[in-house]
């Protein structure tokens, strides 16, 4: 986890984040859980990439679906940031 940030809606508590691994990073919107913090790896089930505004960002569709995992990543690629791209929406 590069960045974290909570964001308290009426219903739900999620976290805003960059996550990465060595082939790069992307933005996520995720059901809080308290894991979810920078420096943690995690292990998510349950999600989706969806194109937001012509950006990729990834989305827990379920609250737990996120655990801490015992595996390292000794290196975290910064220079490739998928969800700075700009993506088309498939629409068909």
């Amino acid at each position: 986890m590069i960045s974290a940030e909570i964001e308290r809606q009426v219903n739900n508590t999620f976290v805003r984040c960059t996550i990465g691994d060595s082939t790069g990073v992307v933005n996520c919107r995720l059901f809080y859980q308290e894991e979810i913090k920078k420096g943690a790896v995690l292990q998510m089930l349950s999600f989706r990439a969806k194109v937001y505004n012509g950006h990729i960002i990834i989305n827990t569709m379920k609250a737990n679906t996120i655990t801490l995992s015992d595996e390292k990543i000794d290196k975290v690629e910064l220079t490739y940031n998928v969800s700075a791209e700009y993506w088309r929406e498939d629409t068909s």
